[in-house]
C-alpha cells in the first residue's frame, strides 16, 4: 500500500488528519474498493497513528477480508456517522487542529457535516493535488505489478494471432 506516502505528506504539511473520500483514492491507499453510493465511505489517515477505513456496516466484513490490514469501522443507517468518525478520530489523536480533505471530491454538504463534528478544526488544506501526484508517480513495486498483466496480455495476443494464422 502507499499509506506511508500520505503519512509523510501529513507530516510535511503539518496536518493531523487526512479525510480521504474518493473511492479510487481509498483503493489506491488501502487496496480495498467499493461503491458506497450515497453512504459515507472514507479513509482517515494520521501522521503518527494507524489509519482506518470508515464504511457502512454492510461493508465492514468485506473490507476486513480485503488487502487492507488496518482497522475498519462501520455505522448503521440509524446512526450519525459524523459523530462516530469524530469519536474515533478523537480517540486516536485528540482534537485535531488541521484536517486535510480531498477538495476535488468532498461535497459541500459533507464538508459542513465534518465542520459540525470537528468545530475547532481547520479544513483549508487540500490533499487532492498530492493524491493525484502520488497516483501518477509509480514506485518500483507498482511498476512491477503493472508489468505482469501487460506481459500476460502480450502472450494472449500472440496466442490469438497464432490461432488466427492457422485457421
Amino acid at each position: 500500500m502507499n499509506l506511508d506516502k500520505l503519512q509523510n505528506w501529513l507530516i510535511s504539511t503539518n496536518n493531523d488528519v487526512a479525510y480521504i473520500s474518493d473511492p479510487i483514492s481509498i483503493n489506491y491507499f488501502t487496496g480495498y474498493s467499493m461503491d458506497p453510493h450515497e453512504r459515507i465511505f472514507a479513509l482517515l489517515a494520521f501522521k503518527d497513528k494507524p489509519a482506518f477505513i470508515f464504511a457502512p456496516e454492510l461493508n465492514v466484513e468485506e473490507a476486513k477480508n480485503s488487502a487492507w490490514d488496518g482497522d475498519v469501522y462501520g455505522y448503521l443507517d440509524h446512526e450519525n456517522p459524523w459523530a462516530k468518525i469524530a469519536d474515533l478520530v478523537n480517540q486516536r489523536v485528540g482534537k485535531p487542529n488541521n484536517i486535510a480533505i480531498e477538495k476535488s471530491h468532498l461535497s459541500v454538504d459533507r464538508l459542513e457535516q465534518l465542520r459540525i463534528a470537528f468545530p475547532d478544526s481547520s479544513f483549508t488544506n487540500n490533499v487532492s493535488p498530492f493524491v493525484a501526484e502520488a497516483r501518477l508517480r509509480k514506485t518500483p513495486e507498482e511498476v512491477k505489478q503493472l508489468k505482469l498483466p501487460v506481459q500476460k496480455l502480450t502472450l494472449l495476443f500472440k496466442l490469438v494471432s497464432m490461432l488466427l494464422e492457422t485457421a
